[in-house]
């Protein structure tokens, strides 16, 4: 029996409805209903053949002189600067993120630390790690922050004119709903040698739910990668 090119579309899509749906049930112990994940297959495919049906050309801002740097620099005076970066453990199953919070003079201030369980792809770990960011910088209060990752990809949604037909584009348009919330709010991609705390704070995600630290009680190799990115 052969199946034409639409049907193996919508099947492909319900599938992955399906997939997501069982997520919801793992992870966040909800049970959609089976025309909500009808619909949101339906709703998921229009979007994809919209996306196809345009050609994709990077905006202006897709790039910044700013981008790329390769060590962590103290921001301007009264902004604060935000570090971000995701980690997954494939074998157990799991992943996390890391956010450490810095002043102009580069004194540390706060981390938050979480993992999950459940597999994740990168990028989504990434832009999820991101997501929760600007929701913490928004709940803190914080106006003039410059917020700085690792992850080109997530930098480049954010800055395109595009709608991406995906979970990951549906995540990076919160991302954009929250950048416009918060005052004064910049983010730039850099290299890993610029983004080590954040790193740090990643890889120690793997057994943690969610932590809050501060100057007393903060990890020591944490601070001790702070001084020494103050001291380059």
């Amino acid at each position: 029996m052969q199946v034409n090119s639409s049907k193996v579309d919508e099947i492909v899509m319900l599938l992955w409805a399906i997939w997501l749906a069982r997520n919801r049930v793992i992870w966040h112990n909800t049970y959609p209903h089976v025309d909500e994940v009808v619909r949101d297959s339906r709703v998921i495919l229009d979007q994809w053949k919209d996306a196809q049906s345009k050609i994709y050309k990077p905006s202006v801002g897709d790039s910044n002189t700013m981008d790329g740097k390769e060590q962590w620099i103290k921001p301007s005076v009264d902004t604060i600067k935000i570090n971000v970066d995701a980690a997954l453990f494939h074998n157990e199953h799991r992943y996390g993120y890391g956010v450490v919070a810095r002043d102009h003079n580069g004194n540390f201030l706060e981390v938050k630390v979480a993992g999950f369980a459940g597999s994740m792809t990168a990028e989504m770990a990434e832009v999820l790690g991101f997501k929760e960011a600007l929701s913490w910088v928004k709940a803190k209060q914080w106006s003039k922050v410059i917020l700085e990752m690792d992850c080109i990809r997530v930098v480049q949604a954010m800055r395109s004119v595009t709608v991406f037909a995906s979970t990951f584009g549906l995540i990076i348009e919160d991302c954009k709903k929250l950048v416009h919330e918060i005052a004064n709010a910049e983010y730039y991609f850099v290299k890993r040698s610029s983004n080590r705390v954040a790193y740090c704070l990643a890889r120690q995600s793997c057994f943690i739910s969610d932590c809050h630290f501060t100057i007393h009680n903060a990890p020591s190799e944490v601070l001790s990668l702070c001084t020494a990115d103050v001291l380059v």
